[in-house]
């Protein structure tokens, strides 16, 4: 157990506490992060590998599935284990199929907490024994991409203007596919700053956060300059915006594909723009 590292994932921090007396170990034997994203920038880190990843209860379940994707993808040795302080209803099944080893209901004590997280780890030994001299899948991302959102409360801020400009000055210095969203389902303008036309509707763009493929990705995007890949809908002024929870999928789903995703953020405090805030590496405000 205390060659194992563990970390605890969400608030409040007394959860790391709790984590660490039921496996018998002192708080500062398992790690700490705040968040999924958190989680996230230190299983990409170039200083320890992490066997179990702890999720508390405050951590959402669409946080929780969508790590769970990032880490088959980018560290398919760690080990995820969800715990939930209430019934679920149907989050199993999903949460298997993204990758989570076990879904703890803290309402049964904590036995079964520990139980689990054994499992996790007896589970991630074997498998980096079994993989130690593997190597990393042909064309495919092993690091997240990173997620820059412009924002603004009002219009003709220059907020598009910098977003399109933004994207396209880190695609030509970087020489990396960078992908330029345009979330602004009502007024967007992303495309006409390049003189096209997007073709994608909203079903399209959302239902890239499905699990879609690379091929797929790329045919919903549109190249409007070199490595630069735009996604958007032709606005309506009319359309209802997307779930939040749709626009996380969508999001996580474009940053596993580019190195740089520059987000043109709806003009209002939406469940969209609170979800980019969210996921975001950088958050620009135009006032």
């Amino acid at each position: 157990m205390t060659d194992a590292s563990v970390v605890a994932v969400g608030t409040p921090q007394s959860f790391r506490q709790q984590l660490a007396r039921s496996l018998e170990l002192e708080a500062e034997e398992v790690g700490w992060v705040q968040s999924a994203t958190a989680a996230e920038e230190l299983l990409i880190g170039p200083y320890h590998t992490v066997d179990v990843l702890v999720l508390s209860p405050e951590v959402k379940e669409a946080d929780a599935l969508g790590l769970a994707e990032f880490v088959g993808r980018t560290s398919p040795g760690t080990a995820i284990v969800l715990v939930r302080d209430h019934t679920w209803n149907g989050l199993l099944p999903a949460a298997m199929r993204a990758g989570i080893r076990d879904v703890v209901d803290m309402t049964q004590g904590t036995d079964e907490l520990r139980e689990a997280v054994e499992r996790a780890i007896a589970w991630a030994a074997n498998l980096r024994s079994a993989n130690a001299s593997g190597s990393k899948s042909e064309g495919v991302r092993t690091q997240r991409g990173h997620i820059i959102s412009i924002f603004s409360s009002k219009g003709g801020s220059g907020k598009t203007f910098l977003t399109t400009n933004l994207a396209t000055a880190i695609a030509q210095v970087t020489g990396e596919d960078t992908a330029l969203v345009d979330l602004d389902v009502d007024m967007g303008d992303v495309f006409t700053y390049f003189g096209r036309e997007p073709t994608a509707s909203v079903t399209d763009l959302m239902g890239l956060g499905e699990g879609a493929e690379r091929a797929r990705v790329r045919e919903v995007g549109v190249e409007v300059a070199p490595h630069t890949w735009a996604f958007g809908a032709p606005p309506d002024p009319a359309a209802e915006a997307p779930a939040g929870e749709a626009i996380g999928k969508f999001l996580r789903t474009i940053r596993n594909e580019f190195a740089f995703v520059i987000v043109d953020a709806s003009v209002d405090y939406s469940d969209s723009a609170l979800v980019c805030f969210d996921l975001s590496d950088m958050i620009c405000l135009v006032t």
